[in-house]
């Protein structure tokens, strides 16, 4: 088995990477209608079975008590870090870890992945 420190970790953005806006707005809440990226989903709980040691973040430049919220609504049963997505917490990435976002704000060592590219992701 692979050392801690060498496996691949998984960070993942929530708006427009995770879970996409749609047009329409609930009607109680007014509140955005978000939809699931079901592929996102399938890879992240592939990932999870085959490094069940793996560091995974969800993050958010809305906050970790938002990226939180999803992940429990999403992924309850995967063991998933919750942060907000700022620089002090992007230097946790390594050259070969998987960034999944939309739009990347900050410098990364690792190549950042877009919704849209998941079919390119090995590991």
């Amino acid at each position: 088995m692979e050392k801690s420190n060498t496996l691949k970790r998984f960070f993942v953005d929530v708006e427009d990477t995770l879970i996409f806006r749609t047009s329409r707005h609930d009607e109680k809440t007014g509140e955005p209608v978000w939809i699931l990226n079901n592929p996102l989903v399938a890879l992240m709980k592939n990932f999870r079975a085959k490094y069940p040691d793996a560091l995974m973040v969800v993050w958010s430049l809305g906050g970790k008590q938002y990226a939180k919220r999803w992940v429990k609504q999403i992924v309850p049963n995967l063991e998933i870090v919750a942060l907000d997505k700022r620089p002090d917490t992007v230097s946790l990435i390594r050259k070969n870890d998987i960034v999944i976002d939309d739009d990347f704000p900050f410098y990364c060592i690792a190549k950042i992945i877009k919704p849209n590219e998941l079919s390119n992701i090995l590991f």
